[in-house]
Parts: C-alpha cells; sequence; structure tokens
C-alpha cells in the first residue's frame, strides 16, 4: 500500500460535474501551507482540521 503524507480533503471536480450534472469528489492530501491557500476544500465529517487521517 502506497503512504501519501499530507492531509485529507474531498476536493470537488468541476470537469465530471459539467458533464455528468452530479456533484462529484475526490479525496487528496494537501500539505498543510496549502490548506489556507488552496480553495475549495472540504474537511472531512467528524475529522480536525489538521488530522493526517479520517475514517471514510
Amino acid at each position: 500500500m502506497k503512504s501519501i503524507e499530507g492531509y485529507p480533503r474531498l476536493v470537488q471536480r468541476p470537469i465530471e460535474m459539467a458533464i455528468t450534472g452530479k456533484l462529484s469528489r475526490r479525496c487528496a492530501c494537501y500539505k498543510e501551507n496549502e490548506l489556507y491557500t488552496t480553495p475549495g476544500l472540504e474537511v472531512y465529517k467528524d475529522c480536525d482540521f489538521l488530522s493526517k487521517t479520517c475514517k471514510v
């Protein structure tokens, strides 16, 4: 299994949304400084802002 360093966030997928008309999101990991400068990132429900792992 591949280990990815960072903070997990849900990210919207606008191209898929435009094609299907449905909300589409994916998981991506970001560095801490990117959490404050990247718009549109969503913290997983019941997960702390700086958690490095979250249950899905």
